[in-house]
């Protein structure tokens, strides 16, 4: 793999975990909606159930 092409998979990388980071907040702020008065544990409780309990081939729950 020369420089140019293991550059590139970096970038490629890079930008699928800013979209699996994105994906998180997003799912983290569809939980709070869902429940404004539940405490921060719980939210984040509920986001790691969610990030274990999905599909490895999952598009969107």
């Amino acid at each position: 793999m020369d420089t140019a092409e293991a550059l590139r998979a970096a970038a490629r990388l890079r930008t699928a975990l800013d979209m699996h980071d994105f994906g998180v907040a997003m799912e983290r702020q569809r939980l709070r909606r869902l429940d404004p008065a539940a405490p921060e544990e719980e939210i984040e409780g509920r986001l790691l159930r969610w990030l274990r309990d999905l599909p490895p081939d999952a598009d969107s729950p």
